[in-house]
């Protein structure tokens, strides 16, 4: 993907320019791409991002390119542009001009065909149109834009404000499966990644839900509450709104630490640690709920108990094939032992385990990244969280060192099967890797909201060097994969 100023390397010379809006028909439609079978595989999102010294909107389904250009070619991030099926019967093809720095979409071969006679350079198909017709991309075109003429947007409120500031409209260029969720528009300044979710009041170890465009939040038990439920505003800031957790178990006392919200079987669960009023070791509870914003109704019965290990910890779910796992840590460092991050098989109903625990990795395989501690293993491993990724590695998150320190990391392992042998690879996120925006970065979760963009939820210190306001709250960070199966994420 090039700048205007960056030199093609498609090509030779490139003749003059010429103007794309004459190749719809009457209606708006492109001539002979839109068809009435529903042949589409899969989905992918496409991405939309901005130059603001050249004025072109491009548009990408590739996370790389978009990443490149946001953060070494400075254009503003603008969000998803619309959901696209991964293949299908009408290729969309992409054209770009080195004379005016304009890149030009299609899904018309007879106006591809002309575009390239004239001089356009033919970059390949970059995304597949809708056999199903199910949602409409509008094409809006600018005459006298020197760059950008052509807007393509899912939203008619766009496509309307476009064609009130004397932009052409010229229908529908292709057909999406799915809506896009735009952000920022038209030059807004999407560079500042860190969301801070909540400072007032403390927010730390965040769960979080997307359902129906709205993103619920869950965290570790504070101000009263024993499981803190945020949820989003429209402006991107949440709102801590009530208690999601009706009571503890008959066997739990004190504090809740690290849920973990999944949906499955039609309703939602909600698991978390609280100790044991016998033994005075941690145990994995469940609550269930029929919608996110409910209060959670809790089960008196533990789902896993290993306090001969410690007790556990920080559960989270993993879902395969329908089959929820529970991933979970034993909390080894609190008895002079070694801590692991386990997995295990649940029932169909959520409530009990159905396989013995699998260890995934210790403490004692991941190398501390502290500088004060080099050549050490991790003083111990948390909250884990695993996701599958593009190319069928599995990626499992995991926070090291104590919290309770600007040490704090997030760290990730990968295996190529699910019971398979997890190697540590790298750190995600660390106090030095964030510039000291994020102090201690930890408890991190990766969530894929409705439109298919990916954001990672994790929590850090605030004033950590204050003795009367220092705090843990959540951040969001924008997220993508690069090489197939690599975590990536860019704090400014």
């Amino acid at each position: 993907m090039r700048s205007k100023r960056e030199k093609s390397s498609y090509g030779k010379n490139v003749k003059k320019a010429v103007v794309c809006s004459t190749i719809f028909i009457a209606g708006g439609l492109l001539a002979g791409v839109m068809k009435a079978s529903a042949e589409d595989v899969g989905s992918q999102v496409i991405y939309r991002v901005y130059n603001p010294k050249s004025g072109e909107h491009f548009y990408t389904a590739n996370e790389f390119e978009r990443d490149n250009l946001v953060n070494k070619n400075n254009w503003k991030y603008e969000g998803i542009g619309w959901v696209a099926p991964v293949s299908s019967k009408i290729p969309v093809y992409r054209l770009y001009s080195k004379n005016i720095g304009d890149h030009h979409y299609t899904a018309s071969v007879a106006e591809k065909n002309n575009l390239v006679k004239s001089g356009w350079e033919y970059e390949g198909i970059s995304w597949y149109g809708s056999e199903s017709n199910k949602v409409p991309v509008y094409r809006a075109y600018n005459k006298n834009a020197k760059s950008g003429r052509h807007s393509y947007t899912t939203s008619e409120v766009e496509q309307q404000n476009l064609i009130k500031n004397k932009w052409q409209d010229e229908g529908v260029a292709w057909s999406a499966i799915g809506t896009g969720v735009v952000t920022n528009t038209a030059g807004a300044d999407a560079t500042t990644v860190i969301k801070q979710i909540s400072s007032n009041p403390k927010f730390a170890d965040p769960s979080a839900i997307s359902v129906k465009g709205v993103t619920y939040m869950y965290g570790t038990g504070t101000g009263g509450k024993k499981i803190p439920l945020a949820i989003m505003n429209g402006d991107g800031s949440y709102r801590v709104v009530k208690d999601a957790l009706n009571r503890l178990p008959k066997w739990g006392t004190g504090g809740i630490w690290a849920p973990s919200v999944s949906k499955f079987n039609g309703k939602y669960y909600l698991y978390f640690s609280v100790k044991d009023k016998t033994t005075g070791k941690r145990r994995i509870a469940v609550a269930t709920s029929s919608t996110p914003d409910g209060t959670f109704s809790v089960s008196d019965n533990p789902v896993i108990a290993m306090d001969n290990a410690g007790g556990v910890i920080d559960p989270s779910i993993y879902i395969e094939n329908g089959t929820p796992y529970l991933l979970y840590k034993n909390d080894g460092n609190a008895i002079m032992q070694a801590s692991n991050l386990y997995i295990r098989k649940l029932t169909a109903s959520g409530f009990t385990a159905a396989s013995n625990p699998y260890k995934m990795i210790s403490n004692l395989n991941v190398e501390n990244p502290s500088p004060k501690h080099k050549g050490k293993p991790a003083s111990t491993i948390e909250a884990p969280s695993l996701i599958k990724s593009p190319d069928g590695t599995y990626v499992l998150f995991f926070a090291g060192n104590s919290y309770a320190t600007t040490d704090y990391f997030t760290g990730y392992a990968t295996s190529k099967s699910l019971l398979g042998t997890y190697k540590y690879q790298n750190t995600v996120l660390t106090t030095e890797k964030t510039n000291n925006k994020i102090q201690g970065s930890g408890g991190a979760e990766i969530l894929t909201s409705d439109s298919g963009e990916k954001k990672l939820y994790l929590h850090g210190w605030v004033n950590y060097n204050s003795s009367t306001d220092k705090k843990r709250v959540t951040y969001g960070i924008p997220f993508s994969w690069q090489g197939g199966h690599v975590p990536y994420v860019n704090v400014k």
